[in-house]
């Protein structure tokens, strides 16, 4: 388990990019025609999830580094 709340903000990160990785690029990589319309149009969510695992990344990169 992380203890420290840098390791905490890291993980937090990694689960939106996951998330986010997957709604952007879920149109491109699916075949079925009802994931790709409902994937296709949440795309503003997925990259809302990239930009919030960006800055979680670097809030646990800046608490780790003071």
């Amino acid at each position: 388990m992380a203890s420290k709340p840098s390791d905490l903000f890291f993980w937090r990160g990694a689960i939106c990019a996951i998330l986010g990785v997957f709604i952007v690029l879920g149109p491109r990589i699916m075949k079925s025609p009802f994931w790709v319309d409902m994937l296709g149009q949440s795309q503003p969510v997925g990259w809302f999830a990239l930009a919030l695992a960006a800055l979680f990344f670097w809030r646990g990169w800046r608490s780790r580094r003071s």
